[in-house]
């Protein structure tokens, strides 16, 4: 976790140039992580990756049982890159955020990107004055 300014983030990842690429979290919630007790719950760097990788799931399997949900954690990764879609971010953007191609994205998302609805939808539309016109002539 980065303190910027006032603010917090966390680092997501390092692109292929190295420049850190962040996520903005609300301040409460950073104090409120940073307040818990013992090791942070974010990988450090330090310690080996698979023992911060079984932390993470011993902690979302107590999150999940305790809140009644079913499912995985890692199918939450899909949350955000949706939302972003849905309210028209570019895939480009959404593609940088997550670490994949624009191509991954598309392929994976292409449902909530509304563009892409709205290109089907003008091609079917298209299509039926086309045919009535065929029709009628």
């Amino acid at each position: 976790m980065v303190k910027t300014h006032a603010d917090y983030s966390l680092e997501l990842r390092r692109a292929k140039t190295g420049v850190a690429v962040s996520c903005p979290i609300p301040n409460d919630l950073a104090k409120a992580i940073l307040a818990l007790d013992g090791d942070t719950p974010f990988w450090s760097g330090k310690s080996d990756l698979e023992d911060i990788t079984k932390k993470w799931r011993k902690i979302y399997t107590k999150i999940f049982e305790a809140a009644g949900a079913e499912g995985h954690p890692h199918q939450f990764r899909h949350t955000t890159p949706k939302r972003f879609l849905v309210k028209g971010v570019s895939t480009g953007f959404v593609a940088s955020v997550l670490g994949d191609s624009e191509e991954i994205v598309r392929r994976h998302y292409s449902k909530w990107i509304p563009e892409r609805q709205e290109a089907v939808d003008k091609a079917i539309r298209a299509t039926w004055k086309a045919e009535l016109a065929a029709s009628e002539g």
